[in-house]
C-alpha cells in the first residue's frame, strides 16, 4: 500500500534510508511530549490493503504504523502484529496464506487498543503510560483524535542519551588519572 506521510507542523527531514535517519542528539530540554514527539509520520487508512506493508515499514525503518479515519487515530499496527497475521515460513502453504494476508485491509489486523497522549503531557508521565501499558510507542493526538506525532522507546533512548551526556560530561573531559601499577614493586 502507499503510505501517507502527514504532517500537521513543519516537519524534520523525513526518515528514508538509514542515513537520514534522526540523530542521535537531543536538542534544548525536553519536558513534553510535542519536545519530542515524530512529526513527520507514516499512516494508513484502515481499508487500504496491507500489501508489501512488512516490507516498506522496514525499508523506511519504523515499527509503528497508525491507521488514521480522516486525521484520526482509529487503529495500530506494529511490526509483530504483521509477524503474527504472516503465517510461519515452516509451513508448507505459507506462500498462500500470506497471499491472503497481504490481501487484507489494515483494519483487519489494526489494534483498537493504543496508548494516547496530549501534547502537553510531561515525559515523566508519558514513560510511566509506556511502561505500565508494556507499550513500545504511543500516539499523540489532540483532544479531537487528531494524531500529531508518535513517542517510540526508541525516541526515550535518545532522551536518556541527551540527559546521560550531560551529566557525565565532566567525567569525560577529565584528565585520566595514573594510579599505583599492579603487579610487584618496581623499586
Amino acid at each position: 500500500p502507499k503510505l501517507d506521510s502527514r504532517s500537521h507542523h513543519p516537519p524534520p527531514p523525513p526518515r528514508l534510508r538509514s542515513s537520514e535517519a534522526r540523530p542521535l542528539q537531543v536538542t534544548g530540554e525536553p519536558k513534553v511530549a510535542r519536545d519530542l514527539m515524530t512529526r513527520q509520520l507514516f499512516t494508513i487508512e484502515p481499508d487500504a490493503v496491507i500489501g508489501s506493508l512488512e516490507e516498506q515499514m522496514a525499508a523506511l525503518r519504523f515499527r509503528h504504523l497508525p491507521v488514521v479515519d480522516g486525521a484520526k487515530v482509529v487503529g495500530m499496527i506494529s511490526h509483530s502484529d504483521l509477524l503474527h497475521a504472516s503465517s510461519s515460513h515452516l509451513t508448507s502453504f505459507a506462500k498462500e496464506v500470506d497471499e491472503l494476508v497481504h490481501k487484507m485491509p489494515a483494519k483487519r489486523i489494526m489494534r483498537d487498543d493504543f496508548v494516547t497522549v496530549r501534547p502537553d503531557a510531561a515525559l515523566v508521565d508519558v514513560a510511566a503510560e509506556m511502561w505500565k501499558a508494556r507499550a513500545g510507542c504511543v500516539l499523540v493526538t489532540e483532544a479531537s483524535g487528531e494524531l500529531v506525532g508518535i513517542i517510540t522507546e526508541a525516541d526515550f533512548l535518545r532522551l536518556a542519551h541527551h540527559f546521560l551526556s550531560k551529566a557525565c560530561a565532566p567525567a569525560r573531559r577529565a584528565p585520566a588519572r595514573r594510579g599505583p601499577r599492579s603487579g610487584p614493586s618496581s623499586h
